[in-house]
């Protein structure tokens, strides 16, 4: 647990610095849209998930998430956009954490149509399988249609 606060401290601390820094260095060509962190407690020691646990190895009791959302630049009116949305996310058992992922899109928002490319990479830290398989990845290149849109900023 002492672990786990800690890290989470950390990542606050993180978290504040980039909040800093966007507001100091704001400009028309790149503006954080998005930035958030969550720190969370499963509500059950029955959280579980046999491709990260081994038995022994407890119960999945945290979560946490950085998500940072950026326009990397953008048209008059935000009609046209080149951005790139990220979140940096992990699983935490009793005794320390098990799984970083990273998911992103990067890509260019056209009015009520985003292309993109999309990535999700689930990283295990302590664990090897006999197969070599290391992680879980997807890539893919998306069109998105947006019905409903709020304006981005």
């Amino acid at each position: 647990m002492d672990r786990f606060i800690s890290v989470t401290l950390y990542l606050i601390f993180v978290l504040g610095t980039m909040m800093f820094c966007s507001e100091v260095t704001r400009a028309e060509v790149f503006e954080v849209r998005e930035l958030s962190f969550e720190a969370g407690k499963y509500t059950s020691n029955k959280a579980r998930d046999s491709y990260l646990l081994t038995p022994g190895s407890g119960a999945l009791l945290h979560r946490t998430l950085i998500n940072w959302d950026v326009d990397l630049w953008c048209s008059y009116l935000d009609e046209v956009c080149l951005f790139w949305d990220n979140k940096v996310h992990a699983k935490a058992s009793e005794s320390r954490y098990r799984l970083v992922g990273w998911e992103f899109e990067t890509g260019l928002h056209l009015g009520k149509v985003d292309i993109f490319y999309y990535h999700h990479s689930q990283h295990m830290l302590d664990q090897i399988r006999e197969d070599n398989y290391k992680f879980p990845v997807e890539d893919a290149i998306t069109i998105r249609l947006n019905f409903i849109l709020n304006p981005r900023r």
